[in-house]
């Protein structure tokens, strides 16, 4: 049953009025606490991540081509044997041409 509201000169009431209200914001200054390390937390991630840039920039071009399974050097490696492919290719024709 909660507590009745305390009635103007009710000393009890308001002891005990001020008793809950002192428990509920030690429960939210430790629940705001915990927050702080969480922020602090991620905040450290994302300083983390920042510092990892080559590693992001390496992966990038493999999502951006759709292929996410495979690393930058990969994808950078078949993008150049695709451009000799085609280098060797055009230049065969322009010799079959001449």
């Amino acid at each position: 049953m909660p507590d009745a509201p305390a009635v103007p000169g009710d000393e009890a009431g308001l002891r005990a009025a001020n008793a809950r209200l002192r428990e509920l914001l030690a429960e939210r200054d430790a629940e705001v606490a915990g927050l702080r390390v969480l922020v602090a937390e991620l905040q450290a991630q994302v300083g983390l991540g920042r510092a990892s840039g080559a590693e992001l920039e390496e992966l990038l071009p493999a999502a951006v081509a759709g292929r996410p399974g495979k690393a930058g050097a990969e994808v950078a490696a078949e993008e150049e044997r695709a451009e000799a492919g085609q280098a060797e290719g055009s230049a065969g024709c322009d010799d079959a041409a001449d």
